[in-house]
């Protein structure tokens, strides 16, 4: 069952991160692997992907005109200043390295588009970040982030938000301010409780919160319109509002391993939905029987 979940999950991120989450494709012969290459070729894009790099390699700030930066696998634990002095950046990945800390100067990093920073040991993103106006995805998972900056609420365009396997408490008010956000992900963390700004972006199309310590959603989560994929397995649930049946464009609810023992009346009114699991509930055999018989249309496991 796990794996089928996850299976599901990925398909719905596929269908709307990877349509935004396109980085550069350079013509033939035009991506780079060394800085000496690039300083020569006055290359836009670097690929120094899996080097056993131990610190950013001498030379970057002689690539002003960089767009492309990828510094993914390597044993970075430190961020080298010239990195920062990269203004034309838009794609930076320094996904799986050793990384504890972002300095303030990733601020000045403005064109960015997309900044990969998972798999590291990151414990704060700087105030700054929120000076990456025209950042559009953010992946920070399997870090160790304990909180987000209020800061994030500037960045109006991003719209893909994964922030699973950290150690988060809460998720900042300011995040309702995104309304351009599609994605949010923040599995395997210790958040009990969504702020009521977050139930105001009614475009979101796909919300994870799998794994966590939550205990009710509001009304609110009405608002949310254009939701497609809600993942609320393991955590500690024992009802869902009657308002959730108004999301028209449900496809995919997982509440697995929670504590409910009904669902909401009018579920029926959940046309859309294709998908619906609910195992590890204590749900009687009635109450079975009606949902199956609200949602023909639905494949439903218990």
């Amino acid at each position: 069952m796990k794996k089928n979940i996850l299976y599901i999950f990925v398909f719905c991120f596929l269908q709307t991160g990877l349509a935004l989450a396109q980085v550069p494709t350079p013509k033939h012969g035009l991506i780079h692997t060394s800085v000496q290459q690039a300083i020569q070729g006055q290359g836009t894009l670097l690929n120094l992907r899996n080097q056993a790099l131990q610190e950013a390699p001498q030379g970057l700030d002689k690539l002003p005109q960089l767009k492309f930066l990828n510094l993914m696998k390597n044993k970075l634990t430190q961020w080298h200043p010239s990195i920062f002095t990269l203004s034309e950046l838009e794609v930076l990945n320094i996904r799986q390295n050793k990384l504890t800390d972002i300095p303030e100067g990733i601020g000045k990093l403005t064109q960015l588009k997309r900044l990969n920073l998972a798999k590291n040991k990151i414990k704060a993103l700087p105030t700054s970040i929120g000076q990456l106006k025209k950042l559009r995805l953010l992946h920070m998972m399997i870090n160790h982030l304990e909180q987000l900056p209020e800061s994030m609420g500037t960045m109006q365009n991003l719209q893909v938000l994964e922030l699973d396997y950290n150690q988060l408490k809460s998720l900042p008010a300011a995040l309702g301010k995104l309304q351009k956000l599609r994605l949010i992900s923040v599995g395997y963390n210790h958040i009990s409780a969504l702020p009521a700004q977050l139930y105001q972006l009614t475009q979101l199309h796909k919300l994870n919160l799998e794994h966590n310590q939550i205990k009710e959603l509001k009304k609110d989560i009405g608002q949310m319109k254009n939701l497609n994929a809600l993942i609320l397995s393991n955590n500690h649930l024992t009802q869902l509002p009657e308002s959730i049946t108004q999301l028209s464009k449900m496809e995919l609810l997982v509440l697995s391993n929670n504590k409910i023992a009904t669902m909401p009346a009018h579920l029926k009114k959940m046309k859309g939905l294709r998908t619906l699991i609910l195992v590890g509930n204590p749900l009687s055999k009635d109450e079975k029987d009606r949902i199956l018989n609200a949602l023909p249309q639905c494949d439903v496991r218990f």
